[in-house]
C-alpha cells in the first residue's frame, strides 16, 4: 500500500531563499535602529554642553 502525500504535507522548514529574505530584512531594521540611537546620544551629547 502506497502511502499518498499531501504537497502541504511534503513541505518542511524553510528554504535558503526566505531563511535570507528574513536576515536581510533583520539587517535593516537593526541598521535602522542602530542610527536612530546614534543620532539620540549625539543629541544628548550637545544637550549636556559636548562633553
Amino acid at each position: 500500500m502506497k502511502k499518498i502525500i499531501k504537497k502541504t504535507e511534503s513541505k518542511k522548514g524553510l528554504s535558503l531563499v526566505e531563511i535570507i529574505c528574513v536576515i536581510a530584512i533583520i539587517c535593516i531594521l537593526a541598521g535602522a535602529i542602530l542610527f536612530n540611537y546614534i543620532h539620540i546620544f549625539r543629541n544628548a551629547i550637545d544637550a549636556l554642553g559636548g562633553i
